[in-house]
């Protein structure tokens, strides 16, 4: 498929998935426009097309005391690794936390795992106003990625930030307490 593409093609990928063929075709040049019914997909995919060069975050630099060194995008997930649990909609919903608002005790993420997720989530939230799309899209979909890898029965690591990749985790050192299976 790909050697029928030009640099400067225009192409609609309406079905993106995990954004594989519309990264892909950006990399023979072509200019992708890409969409999926899922969310997830869309920023997720959005993240990898529209972030070629190391985000600036110059909308929210004064947010994290920024300094020339290390780079901004560094400085951001530091300051976002940094932040102290809140008790959010993923801590009531999807922690131990849920039997207090609705009698199921989940146990997808500890309470701390979950409250970290929350305040990650608001600190996003909060900044989207200074961020361009594709930061947005970044942090979104690096928070989204860490914490599908994160659950109740994992064991306790503290993973490693790279970032030489196009993207980076938002990898918050979270130490799960359960090893129990999931009851919803």
């Amino acid at each position: 498929m790909l050697p029928t593409f030009r640099p400067g093609d225009k192409v609609v990928d309406l079905f993106c998935g995990t954004g594989s063929v519309s990264v892909a075709l950006k990399g023979v040049g072509a200019h992708v426009e890409a969409s999926d019914h899922m969310l997830w997909c869309s920023l997720y995919t959005r993240s990898l097309l529209q972030n070629s060069r190391r985000p600036s975050f110059v909308g929210i630099r004064k947010e994290v005391a920024y300094r020339s060194v290390p780079p901004a995008y560094e400085q951001i997930l530091t300051f976002l690794n940094r932040l102290e649990p809140v008790e959010g909609f993923i801590w009531r919903s999807y922690s131990p936390a849920s039997a207090r608002f609705c009698g199921i005790r989940r146990m997808y993420f500890t309470e701390e795992n979950a409250g970290r997720i929350d305040a990650i989530r608001q600190t996003i939230e909060a900044w989207a106003p200074d961020l361009t799309e594709a930061e947005e899209a970044l942090l979104i979909s690096d928070l989204l990625r860490s914490s599908a890898g994160i659950d109740a029965g994992a064991s306790a690591r503290d993973p490693e930030i790279d970032l030489d990749r196009t993207y980076t985790s938002i990898a918050p050192p979270m130490r799960p307490e359960y090893a129990l299976p999931r009851k919803c």
